[in-house]
């Protein structure tokens, strides 16, 4: 009798190792995945001309204005349905940081969101910031 409590005890905590194995590894493919997406979506923003980068961040400005302010749903890299897909969203937040004494700067805030088998939030985020005429963006 002894013995099978003991089993039965070993058999549990081994299942229960097995199943937190499982959520950290579930976690780690997901960061990882919006990792690659968020590094893809930040080379594409750097590869855009001054004029694009502009045109793009008026488009979430206009966005967001007739949307309260949420985050615009999608990047320029994925669609909507390749998230679905891997059972994420995406958003993308941005910001002109213009001064009148420095050439043109817009930030972009990206985050992707997903949530694990056991229901806890996780989400990646990058900020960029692209200059007029800088390293980041061709004018």
């Amino acid at each position: 009798m002894v013995a099978m409590t003991v089993m039965a005890m070993v058999i549990t905590g081994g299942l229960i190792a097995i199943g937190q194995a499982t959520l950290l590894s579930e976690k780690s493919r997901k960061q990882a995945t919006a990792d690659f997406f968020l590094r893809t979506e930040t080379e594409q923003l750097r590869n855009m001309d001054w004029s694009e980068v502009k045109t793009l961040s008026n488009t979430i400005l206009a966005y967001e204005s007739t949307n309260n302010d949420n985050y615009y749903p999608s990047l320029q890299t994925l669609s909507i349905d390749q998230l679905t897909v891997s059972l994420m969203s995406a958003q993308i937040k941005s910001k002109v940081l213009n001064r009148d004494d420095e050439t043109g700067k817009i930030l972009f805030h990206m985050t992707i969101s997903w949530v694990d088998r056991s229901g806890k939030s996780h989400e990646e985020t990058r900020v960029l910031i692209i200059a007029e005429g800088g390293f980041s963006a061709n004018t």
